[in-house]
């Protein structure tokens, strides 16, 4: 009796009292021989002896794992100084008493309770061993199902000594996995009610951080998945990681924010594994959108006064800074990125694959991630100042260094700054010296607005109210001016009521003259309907100034009137609602990227998409012409915001679908009933390409892909027939682009719009080079070549004319398409639309990779060959490479340079085109039994190689590597060296051996460059007689090696080169580089003058 009442005193704190403390030698004596104070008939006091050990033991437990971090040492020694067989006591209870394996129940209090006591020994060298091998065999019968609340929460206690960091048990810890402990301590922690929970998350926390890996396997067949997520891509996931993300849900969170910190925490110790599993893994958690679900839960824990009592209690951070380091583990960084295996289909174009994935990226974060530069806590910053580098907002090098980090976190202006500066649809990087803003500056530019909401900073002296509950401060009220000061209101006022001169009032205040538009009085003037109303009188006012360019960009831009345009759709009259529509439409087309305060109005235009006069209750049919409007504008205005809204369309395309369950129904009826006939054009063309965008958008959700591809294919069809207007076939082909795209893997439904003769549609769609579908229409068809180029050999149909045809009979023997692709390489095209032109030579990147992969299409490889094409795309490049305006498109669509399309079409078609001319020689030598004479491939060499020599210069390495692969195909350099990538790569990164390869070239030579001969070390000066292709093909230093090839991407000047006096064949550009060549020239320089003279003297 004494010892359990002292165990109940020892159980009334975290902390036991010292006074508590003298008892620990005799429980030990106790624990280990119960009845050494019963002098005979030990017999009749079994069941005593079975409760004086026990209550020893609990007692024991709760000091020496609870007697405080300083004592805890002593109470060890004097225990065991008490009674040295005391351990040993205590392993023989758990031995004895763990049971069978399936043994349902254990003895909750000895059992814990002798777990507990051996945790504390692990404290102890000598002992930790042992004592650890016998926790491992014990915990797992504690642990399994069908045990007391009692045990399990002792076990738990015992396994959170086990796995600490601290002993460096790696391999007792990983036998634990092997037992499964993962999973069940999942499955114990299903019950949010229960005391143990929180436990069970510790320990889960603490294996995380020392064997993350062990949560990113396979569950076992008796596993049940809890709470599986919506998005398809979670199921990528692991089940363990599963669980967790379903345990940061809005509820799960609110419930309990101190379990929801253990699982944040417990995230972070398994992103610090992801490395080890690739790239791969690390994009499956992107793509299930776990970064959103920590962000979000983050926003709420801190904000939450029990997390905050958590993190002071624990000392493991803030829950901001546990999501930002799982942040910076899970993004992967462009190298990574780089190191994926790509398949060629993809030209190895990471830049593509990175920049859209990115954007999506930063879409979906940064709104919410903004604020936590304002973190109270520096370390909070500084992690997240790498995190946006990783997500390409940031200039990386300067921030590489802790302490270059530390110095931006520590300035609160120029975090303001950046705060302001970051737009997630941005494809510029905001540099360092960008944020070098003297403290306390004040600053005033135009940046993206992302809501109110997300970033409440006053933009005068920088105070906000975010944190409040670790900063305990006020709530801040932000107010919205009149320029030059004074009160105007808050954005927050009921808009509802505004008219025409509150409207302008608060416009003109933002700093735009209105002098120009329309008035009330106009207004009252010139519309006649039956809701003369203030509100559709200021819709009306709204819809004619978003006609002006200058208030259309102010208005695209306003909050406060994506706020206005939402209560008149959410209340107003149809008419009202109609001109809103058409409003919002206009607003959300003034710019390609729809702003972020627009997207709040997509459930009530669902709405009013799939029941247009839902508003309405009397005479219907009065108003059927307004809701048909209606109905065609809301389709519209969805489909721009579905389809641009890039990093957002996934949650507003649910949006809109759980808003109205019925629109892509109506969607689809509506493409049904308004196609019309062969011939017929499509009576609304607007509400038509509205439609096709709704469903085009909703080609990424797999659940309706299937039939919302069917609707398409028949749709695109009758929207692109001749006859249409161009408005309706420039939404087409946004359409039919989203359809064709590779990621989406409908390939027989791309086959189906090809048998529907899209591709000749598409090229009669470009040859009017002023229309603004050409540009489209050219981007279709470079994804068509690369996923069907065999539609693009095809001949045909009698209705399709070929344009511009050549006057070279060759030509005669190719297929239609590419007669008129070579067309719109002419160079007055080139000089009207470069970036046109680089679509084209993209597109003929995509049809040579088929024919390389056909062995019936070399035919057509040879026809190309022989009518010049080659030689087409040449010049094409030649002229795209210094253009300014190619380079800017290039930047903007990760394409590639013109150089690289032009040498990789060339690098696929003239090997199939060498096959066949070979198959052709062996016929004619078969018949005439007489070796012919071969000329074909010294004429190919000498049309290319004058112009294919400086493409040997180029900036880009990768342009240089298929160069020189090209150069084998035409026999011009030895081919085995350079058939592997790492032999190409040495060569390609050697200036001074590619400038001999470029002067060694001749055309009329039918001897091969050997690689033996290109192996001067570099830098090395060289002169020797090669041929002459002339000065202006090849402009290059015969000394230093400079040149003024592409100077448009290379920003160099232009280059003067001079001649040598003697020989007149080598060039300098300056009589410092002639003289330092002159040792290596005079010889040569001697004996070419000597023969220019002798030929003269003949001559």
């Amino acid at each position: 009796m004494a010892l359990l009442g002292a165990g109940h005193l020892s159980d009334s704190g975290q902390e036991v009292g010292a006074h508590l403390r003298r008892l620990v030698p005799i429980a030990s004596r106790l624990a280990v021989q119960p009845l050494r104070n019963a002098p005979a008939g030990p017999k009749d006091l079994r069941a005593t002896r079975d409760m004086v050990q026990l209550t020893a033991l609990v007692f024991l437990s709760q000091l020496l794992l609870f007697g405080g971090p300083s004592n805890i040492g002593d109470l060890r020694q004097q225990a065991l100084a008490a009674e040295p067989s005391l351990l040993e006591e205590v392993a023989a209870i758990v031995r004895r008493d763990k049971g069978p394996p399936g043994d349902p129940k254990l003895d909750p209090e000895h059992f814990g309770s002798a777990l507990c006591v051996l945790a504390a020994f692990l404290q102890s060298p000598e002992h930790r061993s042992w004592v650890t091998d016998t926790l491992v065999e014990a915990l797992g019968p504690a642990l399994r199902p069908g045990q007391s609340e009692v045990l399990y929460r002792r076990a738990l206690y015992a396994l959170r000594c086990l796995v600490s960091r601290k002993l460096g048990l790696v391999l007792h810890v990983r036998k634990l996995v092997d037992q499964g402990i993962v999973l069940r301590l999942l499955e114990l922690s299903r019950d949010p009610l229960s005391p143990a929970t929180h436990l069970v998350l510790d320990c889960l926390s603490a294996l995380a951080f020392s064997v993350g890996e062990a949560f990113f396997g396979p569950a076992p067949p008796g596993f049940s998945m809890q709470e599986q997520p919506a998005n398809p891509a979670v199921g990528r996931l692991p089940p363990v990681i599963q669980e967790l993300v379903a345990r940061l849900s809005p509820k799960a969170v609110e419930a309990s924010p101190e379990n929801a910190c253990r699982v944040l925490n417990t995230l972070e110790g398994i992103a610090l594994h992801i490395e080890v599993h690739g790239t791969a893994m690390t994009l499956a958690f992107i793509h299930a959108d776990v970064p959103l679900v920590l962000v979000r839960a983050a926003e709420r824990l801190d904000d939450s006064e029990e997390a905050l009592a958590f993190f002071e209690g624990t000392k493991t951070g803030t829950a901001s800074f546990n999501m930002l380091y799982s942040l910076e583990c899970m993004i992967p960084s462009e190298p990574a990125l780089r190191a994926m295996s790509l398949p060629w289909g993809l030209m190895a174009s990471v830049d593509i694959l990175q920049d859209v994935w990115m954007r999506k990226l930063r879409g979906k974060l940064l709104p919410r991630l903004r604020k936590f530069l304002f973190h109270p806590d520096l370390m909070t910053r500084s992690i997240m100042i790498s995190v946006l580098g990783l997500l390409g907002c940031l200039e990386t090098e300067p921030f590489s260094d802790e302490a270059d980090r530390d110095q931006l976190a520590s300035s609160p202006t120029n975090l303001r700054l950046l705060a302001r500066l970051l737009d997630p649809n941005a494809t510029t990087v905001i540099t360092a010296d960008r944020l070098s803003l003297t403290e306390g500056a004040l600053f005033d530019e135009v940046f993206p607005v992302l809501g109110p909401k997300e970033l409440r900073v006053c933009d005068g002296c920088g105070c906000h109210d975010h944190f409040r509950c670790v900063t305990k401060a006020a709530p801040l009220k932000l107010m919205t001016l009149a320029a030059g000061g004074g009160a105007n209101g808050s954005e927050a006022t009921d808009m509802a009521n505004w008219g025409v001169r509150q409207l302008k009032q608060h416009l003109v205040s933002r700093g735009v003259d209105f002098s120009g538009c329309i008035e009330k009085e106009q207004l009252l003037a010139t519309k006649v309907t039956s809701a003369q109303s203030l509100s559709f009188l200021a819709v009306s006012w709204l819809v004619e100034c978003a006609k002006r360019p200058a208030a259309q960009a102010l208005l695209a831009g306003s909050p406060a009137v994506a706020t206005f345009l939402e209560r008149a759709l959410a209340r107003g009259h149809p008419s009202v609602q109609a001109r809103a529509v058409v409003c919002a439409e206009r607003l959300s087309d003034s710019r390609r990227q729809v702003e972020a305060h627009f997207h709040k109005l997509v459930p009530i235009v669902s709405r009013l998409a799939a029941e247009p006069l839902r508003n309405t209750s009397v005479d219907p049919d009065g108003l059927r012409d307004v809701g048909y409007l209606l109905q065609l504008s809301a389709l519209s205005f969805l489909g721009r915001l579905l389809l641009r809204s890039v990093g957002a369309r996934g949650d507003l395309r649910q949006q809109a679908l759980a808003a109205e369950p019925r629109l892509l129904d109506v969607a689809a009826a509506i493409l049904r009933r308004d196609m019309g006939a062969p011939g017929v054009p499509v009576v609304h063309p607007e509400g038509f390409g509205g439609a096709l965008w709704v469903l085009a958008a909703c080609l990424e959700d797999p659940t309706h892909r299937s039939w919302v591809a069917d609707v398409l294919v028949e749709a695109l069809g009758a929207a692109m027939r001749p006859g249409q207007l161009e408005i309706l076939c420039g939404k087409s082909l946004f359409a039919a682009k989203k359809l064709v795209s590779k990621e989406l893997g409908l390939a027989s439904h791309v086959r189906q719009l090809v048998d529907q003769g899209i591709v000749f549609r598409l090229l009669e769609l470009t040859r009017n080079p002023v229309s603004f579908i050409t540009t489209p229409a050219l981007d279709l068809l470079s994804d068509l070549a690369f996923s069907v180029g065999d539609a693009f050999l095809a001949t045909a149909p009698p209705c399709f004319s070929v344009q511009d045809q050549p006057a070279d009979p060759a030509v005669g023997k190719l297929p239609p398409v590419i007669q008129e692709l070579v067309a719109r390489l002419s160079p007055q095209v080139i000089k009207a639309s470069p970036e046109n032109a680089c679509l084209v030579l993209n597109t003929f990147q995509g049809i040579a990779w088929h024919i390389q992969g056909d062995s019936s299409a070399t035919a057509t490889a040879l026809a190309c060959v022989n009518a010049d094409v080659l030689l087409v795309l040449v010049r094409a490049a030649k002229k795209l490479d210094d253009s300014r305006e190619a380079l800017a498109f290039k930047d903007e669509t990760k394409l590639g340079t013109a150089s690289i399309n032009m040498l990789l079409s060339m690098d696929f078609i003239i090997p199939s085109a060498v096959s066949h001319h070979a198959m052709s020689l062996l016929k004619d030598l078969t018949a005439s039994m007489d070796p012919p004479q071969d000329t074909w491939l010294c004429d190919l060499r000498g049309k290319l190689l004058p112009r294919l020599r400086k493409f040997l210069f180029h900036p880009d390495v990768m342009t240089r590597r298929v160069m020189i692969s090209l150069l084998a195909v035409l026999g011009c350099l030895e081919m085995e060296p350079v058939s592997d990538e790492a032999g190409r790569d040495q060569l390609a990164n050697s200036p001074t051996n590619l400038r001999l390869l470029a002067r060694l070239l001749d055309p009329n030579a039918a001897t091969v460059i050997f690689v033996d001969r290109l192996s001067l070390p570099e830098g090395t000066l060289f002169d020797e007689v090669f041929p002459v292709l002339g000065p202006a093909e090849l402009r290059v230093c015969d000394g230093c090696g400079c040149h003024d090839h592409f100077r448009c991407v290379t920003k160099a000047a232009p280059l003067k080169l001079m001649v040598c006096n003697g020989c007149r064949q080598r060039r300098y550009c300056s009589p410092q580089c002639q003289k330092r060549h002159w040792k290596h020239h005079k010889a040569c320089c001697k004996a070419q003058a000597a023969a220019a003279e002798a030929a003269a003297a003949s001559g």
